[in-house]
């Protein structure tokens, strides 16, 4: 519970960027998680995630896994921090500096070299 408003601060950060952040619960019931999710005015999507934490044999609550564009899991954070926000905004700025602009092209131009 405690990590959610810095997760919440983390999703209106990087609002309007190429990051989602996804809150996952593993409650029995939806409507146990719909209100805890409307308490606490949570804002980023919440998936039950009961079978990803079995997957992946998640049993620390909270967990945090930071993936790439391409899904990859870069980081896992385990437990809660005082400094969570800080620790998953840095690694998901670093995670952003090292993508790479898409080539620009303009539709119908063709570009050359000579040698």
């Amino acid at each position: 519970m405690m990590a959610m408003p810095q997760m919440e601060q983390v999703a209106q950060h990087y609002a309007g960027q190429p990051v989602a952040v996804l809150g996952m619960t593993v409650d029995q019931k939806p409507e146990d998680a719909e209100f805890v999710v409307k308490k606490m005015g949570l804002t980023y999507i919440t998936l039950n995630a009961k079978k990803i934490a079995e997957s992946y044999k998640i049993n620390a609550f909270p967990t945090m896994l930071i993936l790439d564009q391409d899904g990859v899991i870069k980081d896992i954070h385990a437990g809660y921090s005082p400094t969570l926000r800080e620790d998953i905004e840095k690694r998901i700025d670093a995670l952003l500096a090292n993508l790479s602009p898409a080539p620009s092209a303009k539709a119908g131009t063709t570009s050359t070299s000579a040698h």
